[in-house]
């Protein structure tokens, strides 16, 4: 005859990183690998970050000369056009390549050196560029506009 009682399970206690987590929606990234040209989003920052790099075939992390992991800036951005820090339009954008190349030259256009908190980012996935060598990827160009916080509320 088998036993049929419930075995007790052992309970880990809740913190605030499991609550966190629970009662944050999944981010999902802003451009795919499918996207096609003119594909863009445009939203207001909400959050500047950091992550890990991690190599694209192993998915282990980068280290630099010194042997700490190699950081990448990420930003959240709000494309729903409200300025919650959460929310079904919530898009994660990585400082890689092509995409920090347009918004810098964006933040500057706009008389900054670089996005704030709360600005306004709209950014566009061109097409692909010429590749740098044969057997290399063509690298994704991107065009984007900056408008810094305190424009947002002038223009209100």
């Amino acid at each position: 005859m088998t036993n049929t009682a419930a075995k007790a399970t052992k309970r880990r206690p809740v913190s605030d990183g499991t609550m966190r987590h629970a009662f944050t929606p999944r981010t999902r990234a802003a451009f795919g690998r499918n996207d096609e040209p003119g594909t863009q989003i445009a939203g207001y920052i909400v959050a500047i970050d950091e992550e890990p790099d991690l190599d694209f075939h192993t998915k282990a992390p980068k280290l630099n000369a010194d042997g700490t992991e190699r950081m990448i800036p990420v930003y959240l951005i709000q494309t729903d056009g409200s300025t919650k820090p959460y929310g079904a339009g919530l898009r994660k954008l990585w400082m890689r390549t092509g995409v920090a190349d347009a918004i810098v030259e964006a933040c500057l256009d706009a008389g900054h050196e670089q996005a704030a908190l709360g600005g306004w980012l709209q950014i566009r996935y061109e097409g692909l560029g010429e590749p740098p060598a044969t057997n290399f990827a063509a690298p994704k160009l991107y065009t984007a506009t900056y408008k810094p916080p305190n424009m947002q509320e002038a223009r209100r």
